[in-house]
């Protein structure tokens, strides 16, 4: 199990593919079922569930930065999207107010393509790169 806390809450050292793919479903696992649990519930109860896609954002940046440093390039790369994301995800949070919040839910929605398009980038890099030796991945803690 240590590994499991070491693969999602430290964002240093480097995994092979498969470490990424195994943490990569539990946390599309984990935040489908938050997302449903969100839609299905009322106003409050709903707005926890949003507030715990947010908290899975840090695993997610340590496993992509993990494996970036695993194919040679750095963790950072994922800063934009990530952050794109976290704040489109904390909309619902948002109190509303009519006319004040609404062009900053459009230029964040707006800007949430790009960062689905960088997402993509990221994930493709990730799942099919080859970065780090054989050697390496031996001694890798994950594979």
């Amino acid at each position: 199990m240590n590994n499991w806390w070491k693969l999602f809450l430290t964002p240093g050292g480097h995994i092979g593919r498969r470490s990424f793919w195994h943490g990569w479903l539990v946390l599309t696992a984990l935040n489908v079922t938050l997302l449903g649990l969100g839609a299905r519930l009322t106003a409050p109860e709903g707005q926890k569930a949003f507030a715990l896609i947010l908290i899975t954002l840090y695993p997610t940046v340590c496993l992509y930065a993990k494996r970036l440093h695993g194919l040679g390039k750095s963790g950072w790369l994922q800063a934009p999207s990530r952050l794109i994301w976290a704040l489109c995800l904390a909309t619902p949070l948002l109190p509303r107010s009519p006319g004040h919040a609404d062009m900053a839910v459009a230029v964040l929605y707006a800007l949430g393509l790009p960062a689905l398009i960088w997402d993509a980038v990221l994930f493709w890099w990730s799942a099919t790169g080859e970065g780090i030796g054989v050697e390496e991945a031996a001694a890798a803690a994950f594979d």
